[in-house]
């Protein structure tokens, strides 16, 4: 319950600064008119989402908690997601996610990220909110299906009975790109925050 209020928050907050920002952009009549700008406004939202239902078949045992002996279709995932870039450096979003993968998930929908980031240089970043954690290779793009060409990432390391673990998590990131003198350049990432466990969504923690 503390942790879904703190989530209610997150929710109320974001919104909060995007109808902020947008009043406020709407409300400059300098220019060529607070209407015609209002509009270009709006038109800067992104709004992405998908859905996907699977079947899985497999003998031996019945695999993440699906009856995977016979046959199961008890694998579906959904995201909703909304972006908008506030300014050339600044930008925020959102993305909430649901997920039933047999006995885990239990079609809860939760935040899985949501957060402002702000471009200082191409040297210098900051990201903060509900991010998700850049481990592994593919942590922070798992739900971008054309990153990759599986079903299921390496369970050794992206474990989907854990997603409510691994993924989301409070905190922030420096980040940037540093060009070098020659050989090109370096891309660096600082990672700090806190995970915490989803209430009752099956998964064994």
């Amino acid at each position: 319950m503390k942790r879904a209020a703190q989530m209610h928050r997150i929710l109320i907050l974001f919104a909060t600064m995007l109808v902020s920002a947008s009043l406020a952009w709407a409300g400059d009549t300098t220019g060529n008119g607070g209407g015609d700008t209002a509009n270009a406004f709006w038109r800067k939202f992104q709004f992405h989402g998908n859905f996907a239902q699977s079947f899985v078949y497999g003998s031996g045992n019945n695999y993440l908690t699906m009856n995977t002996n016979d046959g199961s279709a008890k694998w579906s995932e959904g995201t909703l997601n909304l972006g908008l870039p506030i300014n050339e450096k600044f930008r925020a979003g959102v993305q909430v996610h649901s997920y039933m993968m047999g006995e885990i998930g239990r079609g809860n929908v939760k935040v899985d990220w949501a957060y402002g980031d702000y471009r200082v240089k191409d040297w210098l970043g900051f990201r903060g909110g509900v991010i998700k954690a850049p481990a592994g290779l593919f942590n922070d793009t798992s739900d971008t299906d054309v990153t990759h060409n599986w079903a299921l990432l390496p369970q050794g390391m992206y474990e989907a009975e854990y997603r409510s673990y691994n993924i989301p998590v409070e905190g922030g990131v420096i980040y940037g790109n540093v060009k070098l003198p020659v050989g090109g350049c370096i891309t660096y990432q600082l990672f700090g925050g806190r995970r915490g466990v989803t209430a009752n969504d099956g998964a064994p923690l």
